[in-house]
């Protein structure tokens, strides 16, 4: 491959495809393959079709496979099969990217249209609840709540600054995560109610303590470089592998 191909990925929320979207780019240069794959959520995906030579749409939203299809026709879109959404198989993943688009290549040389990847007959659980046209969702006795990030510092001034920084990036990319922050004080002797906490690198030594009163929610180290430049596209990458995680294990 002279050029990068370029190959999106696609959930509800943005979470799955995200951690899955990692696995496939480090797949990737271990292959020598000069693809980039790129993730985010199905309705940020509806205006973002342009540029991509293959789409795949996780399982859950197969429904949503007509509707991109319509708003641009000459896009690859598939449908990743179960078993390899529900174990995060990245090379899997790969393969049916690299099969999706020579398929759209030999449409184009015989003057037909793409055969469009088989669906698998039922979804497997994404980190969120799937909707889009036609999609029908069971009654619920409670409304969606949105992902909680929690970032933190010594004292509180840093992260706050941080936190401002991080909530536009995720308001660029249409995810529904709320971001707080809190001071270490807080994190280690208030009850922690998020998905999952970062803290900056200079209070480390109080990781396992915050760790500890967190529970079962995953707590992580921000790198020195993200934190210092203030990365806010890093640290929600970060955070959004962490939600993933967490989600799946449950």
């Amino acid at each position: 491959m002279s050029k990068t191909v370029n190959v999106l990925i696609a959930c509800q929320s943005g979470l799955t495809s995200t951690m899955i979207a990692t696995r496939a780019n480090r797949a990737m240069g271990e292959r020598g393959l000069n693809l980039l794959v790129d993730s985010m959520p199905i309705r940020r995906a509806q205006a973002k079709l342009e540029g991509f030579d293959a789409v795949l749409l996780s399982p859950g939203i197969k429904h949503w496979e007509s509707e991109l299809a319509s708003i641009d026709p000459t896009a690859r879109i598939g449908i990743i099969p179960m078993r390899a959404y529900g174990r995060m198989d990245a090379p899997a993943v790969i393969d049916q990217a690299l099969e999706l688009m020579d398929e759209g290549r030999r449409a184009v040389a015989e003057g037909r249209e793409p055969e469009s990847a088989p669906a698998e007959p039922s979804p497997v659980p994404d980190a969120g609840p799937e909707r889009g046209p036609g999609a029908k969702t069971a009654p619920s006795t409670s409304a969606h709540s949105a992902r909680k990030l929690v970032l933190c510092c010594g004292g509180g001034f840093s992260s706050s600054l941080l936190s401002e920084r991080v909530q536009e990036e995720i308001e660029r990319r249409s995810l529904d995560i709320e971001v707080e922050w809190r001071s270490l004080s807080q994190l280690e002797n208030d009850p922690v109610e998020a998905d999952c906490v970062l803290i900056a690198p200079q209070v480390s030594p109080s990781i396992d303590r915050v760790r500890e009163n967190a529970r079962d929610v995953p707590v992580a180290l921000m790198g020195m470089r993200e934190y210092g430049s203030m990365d806010a596209a890093a640290i929600v990458d970060r955070a959004l592998v962490l939600i993933a995680e967490r989600a799946l294990s449950r």
